[in-house]
């Protein structure tokens, strides 16, 4: 038998053509007691194949079946699935471009007390060369192989589902971010909200009805799968390529408190390689096993690191060793992390000029232990080898590490950072103990150009230890380090301190020898006004704290010192130098000084570099919540005045006094070319409605009268009765007559009221208040760009609203 399909219900028109269809039966009764055989077989569309033997008993249902079809095209019936999903989602935005199916089933359906039950006992399903693409760009989100279900047994009647294995073969997965933050993937799909709610009520009142099925899954494996991340949200945009990605799966069961266990390997950018083994329970959430990442390269963080900095990695390497085991207590996350991380040949650049800041050949962290709720971290050794650090004050004060943070001047940002401040401060501390940091070959340069004579200093072969870091509140560090300073100086730092709390107890000494006085000539000639040709500086500083209070003595021991040239500056302040060594120099040429150091750390003078960091920060607060009051502060101004222009009621034109402040304005703008104004076009409901009031009823006087424009008793009289009625008119006027019996007094107050009722039944819609809003935020934008030539895109119209504090326009300094 053959049979050719066109239905036309649907759009594009699905055509079907049955090439084929031939079907045997034997030993066919009409009682049906015995089971009669069948044959069967169909060719459809030219590919799709199946063919399908068995026996059937119809009287008590049993049917003995097997089937097996290939190569049945899925995109042959796609208008059938796109006209299915437009009807039932609210959003369908995917295109299915290729599918195949095939199938093969071994299967037994009996009816049993009415009941019709089902047993499979071996069936495998493949989906190949599947394709999806995103359907309003066309471009590609999924595809893969094959996907492959084998050996499938199914009961109806117990509920079981075994299944052998399941392939999922050459996944690929294309996920994009575009500029504005939005991934490829979102809003594909989304259910109609009052179908999914009720789809939500059906599937929670079938669960609480019927017996769940039982699952269990002998092996999954995803093979050879690769994800493809393109971000361009970043100024930098960032691809990330995770490919040879193979997970394996074992013992998926359904039914809680068991266990599967996995096996997963994968590739990041083709270098880094990340492995993890273990076990995991799903209900309740539990694992178990290890987590490895070797040479994963963090080079590609860059685009990252970017958004916030200054700062590159040009090079460097990321491994990690771990056992890790998670669960959920008291639905807080309970994790535990041992293991050990290191990090290699990492070099750290600034991204302005390629310069490079810090670099280390190695950092180990060996034998960390992390656990969370309750929350602390131990870690047995760190191991810093090689490192080196640039720092440079260039020649207007500015240090270039403190360069290197980006600072984004928005109110959303102030409130984020106060929020997350507000949290910290909140949050219990992170206990936190390092037993052992060990420094070893380090090395630093620092170069203060801000000087009259160019200062730099190397500190290099820097080695030592510090023992029993920790946060935890009363336990003491050990610190012993020492290093060579230039050619033939040294430094070393010994002694101990309270890391979670220096003020609470340090004792420390510090001491350098041997250093080169005409290195410090920079500083010689900024304070003193003289360099220094030769001499010999040895520090010996010693500070103890306990409680906040200070007790320091410094030792200053200066050998051989000649001053050098006279440095003429007229910003220098010059001190009778050579005066001073005569004085405090003994007979053998050296200067010994004692300088005992007290005090309170708590009191300001002793937090200085706090002060300097909070008045900064207070600085950048006040500016991104006040700009005008900081903008207008710098420019002599009073800001609060720039906040907003007054307008009089009902009208748009820009007045003399809030033009001055349009002038101001405008000379802000000129010299902070990244600034931009917001202008919040405003109505006033009450005196802007008013005013349009009046105005309309001038209007219908005018109409009234001529040219004559004098509002008459009269001509009120007639504009009121026209909206009430004569009847209405006539009760208000001996209302008033009765009111007022003084003829002269009566007249006042009848107009009066007449005026204000004809006022007030003028038709003010609130279209016309917001035209006006929009016309007074029009008006200020013209005047700044036709008058004082402000860049329109610099002047920008936010939605008009409703101000009901006097007749004004806010304004608004945006981020251009």
């Amino acid at each position: 038998m053959a049979l050719k399909l066109d239905d036309t219900s649907v759009k594009p028109q699905v055509s079907t053509t049955l090439n084929e269809f031939n079907l045997k039966l034997n030993d066919v009764t009409l009682l049906g007691e015995k089971p009669f055989s069948y044959n069967m077989n169909l060719v459809l569309n030219d590919k799709f194949k199946c063919n399908s033997s068995g026996d059937v008993i119809h009287k008590n249902l049993e049917v003995n079946t097997y089937l097996t079809c290939q190569d049945f095209d899925v995109i042959h019936y796609k208008p059938y699935i796109d006209q299915i999903a437009s009807n039932e989602l609210k959003t369908y935005n995917v295109a299915l471009k290729n599918a195949t199916v095939g199938f093969d089933v071994n299967a037994t359906i009996k009816d049993e007390d009415s009941q019709i039950n089902a047993v499979v006992n071996s069936a495998n399903l493949s989906l190949d060369k599947f394709l999806l693409n995103r359907n309003d760009t066309d471009e590609k989100l999924v595809s893969f192989k094959n996907f492959d279900i084998k050996a499938l047994s199914l009961n109806t009647k117990t509920k079981d589902v075994n299944i052998g294995k399941v392939v999922l073969d050459t996944l690929v997965i294309d996920a994009k971010k575009d500029e504005n933050g939005a991934i490829n993937f979102d809003g594909l799909i989304e259910p109609k909200e009052s179908d999914e709610k009720q789809s939500i009520k059906k599937s929670k009142d079938a669960k609480e009805s019927e017996k769940a099925y039982v699952i269990k899954l002998k092996h999954f494996k995803l093979g050879s799968a690769k994800v493809n991340f393109d971000d361009k949200s970043l100024q930098s945009s960032s691809k990330t390529t995770i490919d040879k990605i193979n997970l394996n799966a074992y013992n998926i069961d359904s039914r809680d408190k068991k266990w599967l266990k996995y096996n997963l390997s994968l590739k990041v950018n083709n270098k880094g390689e990340v492995k993890s083994k273990g076990s995991i329970s799903h209900t309740p959430l539990k694992q178990k096993g290890t987590f490895e990442l070797d040479k994963i390269s963090l080079k590609e963080f860059t685009p990252y690191i970017g958004e916030s900095a200054y700062l590159k990695i040009n090079d460097g390497y990321l491994s990690l060793n771990s056992e890790v085991e998670y669960s959920l207590k008291e639905d807080k996350p309970d994790l535990e992390v041992n293991g050990g991380i290191k990090i290699e040949k990492f070099f750290l650049h600034d991204s302005r000029d390629d310069s490079l800041l810090v670099s280390f050949a190695s950092t180990e962290l060996k034998s960390f232990n992390l656990n969370m709720f309750p929350n602390s971290l131990y870690i047995d050794e760190i191991n810093l080898d090689s490192f080196y650090l640039d720092a440079q004050i260039d020649e207007n004060k500015n240090m270039n590490l403190a360069k290197l943070v980006k600072v984004k001047s928005d109110d959303n940002l102030t409130k984020a950072q106060d929020s997350n401040t507000t949290a910290q401060e909140e949050e219990t501390p992170f206990p936190m103990k390092i037993m052992k940091f060990h420094v070893s070959n380090g090395n630093a340069n620092f170069a203060d150009f801000s000087l009259p004579v160019k200062f730099k200093t190397s500190i290099h072969d820097l080695n030592g230890n510090i023992y029993a870091i920790s946060n935890n509140k009363g336990e003491v560090s050990y610190i012993d380090i020492d290093g060579e300073v230039d050619k033939y100086g040294s430094t070393k730092l010994k002694g101990s301190i309270e890391t979670s709390n220096i003020k609470s107890y340090t004792d420390i000494d510090f001491n350098f020898k041997n250093l080169g006085l005409n290195n410090l000539s920079g500083y010689s000639a900024q304070f003193a006004g003289y360099k220094i040709e030769k001499g010999k500086l040895f520090l010996d500083l010693g500070y103890k704290i306990y409680d906040s209070e200070l007790l320091g003595k410094n030792s200053i021991i200066i050998k051989n010192i000649e001053l050098g040239d006279e440095v003429e500056d007229e910003n220098i302040t010059k001190l009778p130098l050579g005066f001073a060594i005569a004085l405090l120099e003994d007979s053998d040429g050296i200067i010994d000084i004692d300088m005992p150091v007290e005090g309170n750390l708590d009191e300001p003078d002793f937090k200085y570099g706090a002060l300097v960091l909070k008045t900064l920060a207070n600085l950048i607060i006040k500016a991104v919540a006040s700009p005008f009051n900081f903008l207008g502060a710098m420019m002599g101004l009073d800001g609060d005045d720039l906040k907003f222009l007054e307008f009089e009621a009902g009208e748009s034109k820009i007045l003399p006094p809030e033009r001055e402040k349009l002038d101001n304005i405008a000379k802000i703008l000129v010299k902070k070319p990244k600034l931009s104004l917001g202008v919040n076009g405003t109505y006033n409901n009450k005196q802007d409605k008013e005013a349009i009031q009046a105005s309309k009823l001038q209007l219908e006087v005018l109409k009234i009268s001529g040219k004559n424009a004098t509002v008459t008793v009269d001509i009120l009289e007639e504009i009121y009765s026209k909206s009430v009625g004569k009847k209405v008119m006539d009760a208000l006027e001996k209302e008033f007559e009765k009111r007022y019996t003084k003829d002269e007094v009566f007249k006042i107050e009848y107009r009066k009221e007449l005026l204000s009722r004809c006022r007030d039944i003028q038709i003010v819609s609130e279209d016309e208040l917001k035209s006006l809003a929009s016309s007074r935020a029009t008006v200020i934008q013209e005047y700044l760009v036709q008058t004082k030539n402000i860049e329109l895109s610099r002047v920008i119209l936010n939605e008009v609203q409703e101000d009901d504090d006097g007749v004004k326009t806010v304004l608004e300094i945006e981020v251009k």
